[in-house]
């Protein structure tokens, strides 16, 4: 079963998290399967981010958390972010 992993904080530098995305979060994310991959910044604050990923399962999303922890962490103000794991429900049908 999928997982969905969200990720909420904010940023000090976009332009260093759009090059670290670029040059290896997302090929990251391949690797470890993903099925999407986002980030969305706050129209009302756009010192704030979210990520979405959506992976196979809760083996990809810990192998996947510590790149990200390791890459991103240090372009977030005060370092943390606050992070999320979901699972379909499975008594709606996807459209």
């Amino acid at each position: 079963m999928s997982v969905l992993f969200t990720a909420t904080a904010t940023m000090k530098d976009w332009k260093a998290l759009r090059q670290r995305s670029r040059e290896m979060l997302i090929d990251q994310a391949q690797q470890a399967g993903a099925l999407h991959y986002q980030i969305y910044r706050n129209i009302h604050d756009a010192s704030q981010i979210l990520i979405v990923i959506e992976l196979p399962d809760d083996d990809a999303l810990r192998e996947l958390r510590r790149t990200l922890a390791e890459h991103i962490s240090a372009l977030l103000e005060g370092n943390r972010s606050d992070e999320r794991v979901w699972e379909p429900a499975g008594w709606d049908e996807t459209w």
